[in-house]
């Protein structure tokens, strides 16, 4: 199940709002605003898939109409130059992800890139760059075997935590003995990261 941000989720329903025709009486400053976001939303095509600007443009067009050709020109620029800069974010967060990963023995190595990608990897912000690829990120510090071993474990581990109770300090202590006893190996941001999850499935 894909989890969202506050900003994609806000990002989702202007794009819903606009689906379905939910907004009315809407000011100047509203209409540039859901202009920017369609723009953004649309964008995508030229930037991921290199689609036809002008046909990006008459999409947008046609969701937010009114504004004269340069305004859309203008819009369609903006949230060209502002996706491609956090298209290189997300390219930049998954290296140094990479890098923190390779600093851990095999076990949290692999638990850091695996959580990435059952967790954050399919989010609209990460552009449909896909799952980080761990093999290629640590096959030449381990073994393919020891590598194997451990996707097993890790998903074992994040299977088991997502069973968490809703956070509670007293049953959350016994939670994490709980996890530290079944999945030795694991170091405590491990632990952590797998329990936050799970409280956040289990709301």
């Amino acid at each position: 199940m894909a989890h969202f941000s506050a900003r994609e989720m806000a990002h989702f329903s202007t794009i819903a709002d606009i689906m379905y025709g939910k907004r009315s009486a809407e000011t100047d400053e509203d209409r540039a605003s859901r202009l920017s976001s369609v723009s953004q939303f649309h964008v995508r095509e030229v930037v991921l898939n290199n689609a036809d600007r002008q046909a990006v443009l008459l999409k947008v067009r046609a969701k937010v109409p009114g504004f004269p050709t340069e305004r859309y020109e203008q819009a369609l620029d903006e949230a060209e130059n502002w996706v491609r800069a956090d298209l290189e974010r997300s390219r930049q967060r998954r290296a140094e992800l990479v890098r923190a990963a390779r600093k851990e023995d095999v076990l949290n190595a692999v638990f850091v890139l695996r959580y990435f990608n059952h967790r954050y990897s399919g989010r609209v912000t990460e552009y449909d760059l896909g799952q980080v690829n761990i093999y290629e990120s640590l096959r030449d510090l381990y073994d393919q075997a020891d590598i194997d071993a451990a996707v097993v474990r890790v998903d074992a581990l994040i299977r088991d935590a997502a069973r968490s109770v809703e956070y509670d300090p007293e049953a959350g202590k016994a939670r994490w003995q709980e996890l530290m006893h079944s999945h030795p190996g694991f170091n405590n941001r491990s632990l952590h990261k797998t329990m936050e999850w799970g409280y956040f499935s289990n709301r």
